[in-house]
């Protein structure tokens, strides 16, 4: 993928659409808007319509994209497919589990919950005596400088589970605003709180209009729901519809009681699974266990297109976890993720970075095969999965 002179990106992508080589010029931050109330959208320069422009070819699933005078037939879910991981490099280091908080977050994290009301984020982030796991908090400069420390290219953000919607959409607007400043280097997924019904869904139709890619890191347990009841279904299903990823925490019934835990039963995930099978799943910090369980008929058959994340598995497993999950559920399906900037390195750890989870990637993955994979390829075609 190269740069034109103007710092816009091009694409060549031959036979992709059309039986002829088409040379897209892009802009990351309008790329991976989708659809909105008109029914198109100029993604990477080419108009995406839905047959409503006078005179437009409609194509076989009866929509339309012009460029260049010819007219290429996409679905509305295809193109939102194909667009959402044109940001993502070809190559490199992807973290698919980050977390950035907005400025006023970070200036008084234990203050904010108060003021705000947000109690599970008090939990996580007031001071220990212990000092066994800590929060770190860092601009969006300070995330890029441990990325080019530490040679990642790309990251995916995550928002945290939120409990009243105002703070849900801070977050996003947040993020909207890292993504159109770096758009080579970031990406992001929004974060609603479902017990807001309609607005939630109305949030997350705003997030993808302002280039957010996925939804996560959702927590339904937090809240004391499950992901299929009445309340946050509604959520995933939005999700199926709009073709977003989910991002899912899920947390191993059998790891340590650190900060801001929240009990997650696996049957729970399996059921969201069983019940929406289209729903493209990202488990995080390796589906708390169930990456293990991947030989197991029933984990295989809910789970297959799922793919699983190694945030803060420092903090949950000894090293030979990695193995472990890359032998059952294939490195093909495991992405490399840290938490940062949780500091998952607690007894060397002085401040957050991504060295060590990046040192630590290539370490347990010898084969550079593997390290690829598990390093960047597994989240970039499940992005771009068509």
């Amino acid at each position: 993928m190269g740069r034109s002179s103007s710092g816009v990106s091009s694409l060549t992508e031959p036979g992709a659409c059309c039986s002829m080589s088409t040379r897209v010029r892009w802009s990351a931050s309008s790329a991976c808007r989708g659809f909105g109330s008109k029914g198109w959208s100029v993604l990477a320069g080419v108009e995406i319509g839905m047959g409503r422009e006078k005179g437009a070819a409609r194509g076989p699933e009866g929509s339309i994209a012009r460029s260049g005078g010819f007219a290429i037939g996409l679905s509305p879910r295809r193109v939102a497919r194909r667009f959402r991981g044109m940001a993502i490099p070809d190559e490199g280091v992807i973290d698919a589990h980050v977390h950035l908080y907005p400025p006023e977050v970070n200036a008084d994290p234990v203050g904010w919950a108060d003021r705000q009301g947000e109690r599970l984020w008090r939990e996580m982030v007031e001071e220990r005596p212990d000092r066994r796991v800590r929060q770190g908090f860092v601009s969006v400069d300070r995330l890029l400088r441990d990325m080019d420390a530490a040679g990642v290219a790309h990251v995916i953000l995550l928002g945290w589970y939120w409990e009243r919607p105002e703070t849900c959409e801070l977050q996003n607007r947040f993020y909207a605003q890292c993504v159109r400043a770096h758009p080579d280097r970031i990406s992001a997924f929004a974060t609603v709180q479902a017990s807001d019904g309609d607005r939630a869904v109305a949030e997350m139709r705003r997030a993808r209009d302002a280039g957010l890619i996925g939804l996560g890191e959702m927590c339904p347990w937090a809240f004391g729901g499950r992901p299929t009841d009445e309340q946050w279904l509604p959520i995933f299903e939005q999700a199926v519809e709009m073709d977003w990823p989910v991002n899912l925490h899920v947390t191993d019934p059998a790891s340590r009681a650190v900060p801001g835990r929240v009990e997650t039963p696996l049957e729970d995930v399996l059921a969201l699974a069983e019940t929406l099978p289209e729903l493209r799943l990202i488990l995080a910090h390796l589906g708390g266990g169930l990456a293990f369980l991947e030989p197991g008929y029933r984990v295989h058959r809910a789970l297959k297109d799922a793919i699983y994340d190694t945030a803060a598995v420092p903090l949950l497993y000894r090293r030979s976890g990695w193995q472990a999950a890359i032998k059952a559920a294939g490195a093909e399906r495991v992405a490399f993720g840290t938490d940062y900037p949780l500091m998952v390195f607690p007894r060397t750890q002085v401040e957050p970075g991504l060295t060590e989870s990046v040192a630590l990637l290539r370490e347990v993955c010898a084969d550079a095969g593997v390290a690829g994979q598990v390093g960047g390829e597994t989240i970039r075609r499940f992005l771009r999965r068509t």
